[in-house]
């Protein structure tokens, strides 16, 4: 197998050579190598449950051909991904009250049947069609989770991380000519990908936007980098990927995010294995001690690595150019060089308020008719460029739903949000957990894909239902809750 990687790595460097040149054929030769060796690492990942690699890997790749390839095929993808879960969770009424304990569920199917019934309410018949797909498809989605822990007893989270490895590999693999170039790299044909070669996209035959190819690195680096039971050299490998992807994306809301959950498992780490909570100048103390200390915080010092490479406070500069920035028609909730440094986000929220204000009453409690997903348009009718103009999407989990599920939908989101953290921050959780919850609320900040059928709302449904149904069934790690503790690793030290 890796003699037959090496030949095809080899073939494809040739290949580029003869395009290009002979340093860019070598860098696409090693590009190649890199995208079979998450391959590999994916596959290598024994104790995954099939639902969650279905899952991980099928909504991961069905966003990325939502980037690249006609919406028709997306449908079709969609649908197969929704036939085989409604197939493999029948009969669907056995497990019906279970989903309705989570908060995961509250923040996926109703908000799409709010939005249902405010489109029906203003007549876009079509758009509660397309919503009410949406809607069922989240919702054998959460059945097929919560059936698999329950009734099976598997720990879907780690099927879904090695699909998102697996994933990933495919994005690199389509784009290796793109991946070590600097400044012209291939992008998105679309407002989101002009200006932005810096970053890195995919390829002709698969993209996906750099933030949420980072995301889904870190997804799958925060699931398996504290799995103890997984072989060392899996889980380093696994912060390997994500801090390369971290470094060729420059996703300033996935590098927020890896700061913070890489602070959460440091203090999880140091806290259950016994040091003092507060009396923070002892933990250097002893050699048991400095070795937990090193541990824990090897996540975060990758991260602060990546984050200097990167240009550090240079992350900072605007993507885009003024004139591709929203132009709010009315007051502005942020300061300029706050809507500049978040890409334009904070007009488009104003946007979003204006036209919520605007709304009709019906619009208002369930959600605007517009359009299926609730994007909102820069130009209004009659603007010299409304013609062809870039749907933008909220990129904040509450104004989203404020968008497409109305102010019943917000309200959801946010107590459904609550939940999670409740049932995920606990103690005796498994470490994991907290970190991915914590992590996946602070990203609600600036992304949008908590309260839409993402790969980051599938994790968090199935960490949230093996905390909450799981407890009964085989644990898949012996000592999954905390890691090492601080007895274990001086009995380690202790044995000659």
């Amino acid at each position: 197998m890796a003699a037959l990687a090496v030949l095809v790595a080899i073939g494809v460097g040739i290949w580029d050579s003869q395009e290009r040149d002979i340093l860019s054929g070598i860098g696409t030769a090693v590009a190649t190598l890199i995208a079979v060796a998450v391959a590999v690492l994916a596959l290598s990942i024994r104790h995954g449950s099939p639902e969650g690699f279905l899952l991980g890997f099928g909504i991961a790749f069905i966003g990325m051909v939502a980037w690249t390839h006609p919406a028709y095929l997306v449908w079709a993808m969609t649908g197969v991904v929704g036939l085989v879960a409604v197939v493999w969770t029948f009969p669907w009424w056995r497990d019906w009250r279970s989903p309705l304990r989570l908060g995961g569920f509250w923040v996926g199917a109703p908000l799409w049947a709010y939005g249902v019934l405010g489109a029906i309410g203003v007549g876009a018949f079509e758009v509660a069609v397309e919503r009410l797909v949406y809607g069922g498809y989240a919702l054998a989605v959460t059945l097929l989770v919560v059936q698999a822990v329950r009734r099976r007893g598997r720990d879907v989270t780690v099927g879904i991380a090695a699909g998102l490895l697996l994933s990933l590999a495919l994005l690199l693999a389509a784009g290796c000519q793109y991946v070590f170039e600097t400044t012209d790299r291939y992008t998105a044909t679309n407002n989101y990908g002009a200006g932005q070669g810096d970053r890195f996209w995919g390829g002709p035959l698969l993209v996906f936007h750099p933030n949420a190819t980072a995301m889904m690195a870190l997804l799958a680096a925060m699931r398996l980098g504290p799995e103890y039971a997984l072989a060392r050299w899996q889980r380093y490998a696994a912060l390997a990927v994500a801090a390369f992807s971290l470094y060729l994306t420059g996703s300033r809301t996935a590098m927020l995010v890896a700061l913070f959950a890489s602070g959460v498992y440091a203090l999880l780490v140091i806290w259950r294995a016994g040091l003092p909570r507060w009396r923070f100048w002892s933990w250097l103390s002893t050699r048991q001690w400095r070795r937990i200390v090193g541990r824990a915080l090897i996540p975060f010092a990758l991260t602060c690595l990546v984050v200097g490479i990167t240009g550090g406070s240079d992350l900072m500069r605007p993507r885009y150019s003024a004139e591709e920035q929203t132009e709010p028609r009315g007051v502005l909730i942020a300061p300029r060089w706050l809507n500049t440094a978040l890409s334009g986000r904070p007009d488009v929220w104003s946007l979003i308020f204006e036209d919520f204000v605007e709304s009709t009453v019906v619009e208002q409690a369930l959600g605007t008719g517009d359009n299926t997903r609730g994007t909102i348009e820069r130009y209004p009718p009659g603007h010299p460029e409304y013609e062809g103009q870039t749907q933008l999407g909220a990129d904040n989990a509450f104004v989203a739903a404020l968008r497409r599920s109305g102010a019943v939908g917000a309200l959801t989101a946010l107590v459904g949000l609550i939940v999670i953290l409740w049932h995920t921050t606990r103690r005796h959780t498994p470490i994991w957990a907290p970190i991915i919850a914590l992590a996946a609320a602070v990203q609600c900040i600036t992304e949008d894909e908590l309260v839409s059928t993402t790969v980051i709302w599938v994790m968090l449904l199935g960490v949230e239902s093996w905390v909450v149904f799981g407890r009964s069934s085989p644990s898949f790690l012996p000592h999954n809750s905390a890691g090492p503790s601080l007895q274990s690793v001086r009995n380690t030290e202790s044995t000659p």
